[in-house]
């Protein structure tokens, strides 16, 4: 189950002035890195795994590609703290045929129906890290990775985004997250998003389509 916390960030100085923060709601920041990672969502062609309610993504990170099956939905009232079924296996192809033995090659597999899978679209990301610390006497402990997120859809006609997650990590609790989720909106106005960057890169592509037959 991966759990976290997704939230909107307006424009590029917002972005800047977060990317420059030390602490959030008490908790340090250690920088993590920054990585560029292309995703790509696959479906059969009648779009049998949304329909199952799940996206597929194959992450391609390097020379690393992960293949992904991800719930949708699962976000609470108000619409920052998601929580979604998450299952992941290292691949070498789009196939899941050629999988190895995993949950993600058995669910894609069996929403699939053995169907191919093929490219709905594709996004580009610039990934800046912090580790999130909480670093009170006798409670050093690592809670959560916040994400600075550019995200640039690989659909004609869209433009970059910027998007913050934070995603609580194995000593990480809820409280951990509420707090750093009360934070974020207060002292930063931030708004949460309620959608995940499948469920964007759809409604992206459905108002491409429909702009395209409107041309019509």
């Amino acid at each position: 189950m991966e759990v976290e916390a997704k939230f909107s960030v307006p424009d590029q100085a917002t972005f800047d002035g977060l990317s420059r923060l030390e602490e959030l709601a008490g908790y340090r920041l250690e920088p993590a890195g920054v990585k560029q990672v292309r995703d790509r969502y696959l479906d059969t062609d009648d779009r049998a795994i949304l329909r199952a309610g799940f996206a597929c993504r194959v992450r391609a990170r390097g020379d690393e590609r992960i293949a992904t099956l991800k719930g949708l939905g699962g976000v609470e009232a108000g619409g920052a703290i998601h929580y979604r079924a998450e299952h992941e296996v290292a691949v070498g192809c789009d196939d899941p045929a050629t999988w190895p033995e995993s949950s993600v090659r058995d669910l894609a597999l069996e929403f699939s129906a053995g169907r191919p899978l093929h490219e709905l679209f594709s996004l580009g990301q610039e990934r800046h890290l912090r580790l999130l610390y909480a670093d009170a006497p006798g409670d050093a402990r690592r809670v959560a990775e916040l994400s600075l997120d550019v995200v640039t859809p690989g659909i004609l006609d869209s433009h970059p985004y910027f998007e913050l997650e934070i995603e609580l990590l194995e000593r990480g609790s809820e409280a951990d997250l509420h707090l750093l989720a009360q934070e974020l909106r207060q002292a930063w106005g931030l708004r949460p998003e309620p959608r995940s960057k499948f469920e964007r890169g759809l409604e992206l592509l459905s108002a491409r389509s429909h702009g395209d037959q409107g041309g019509d």
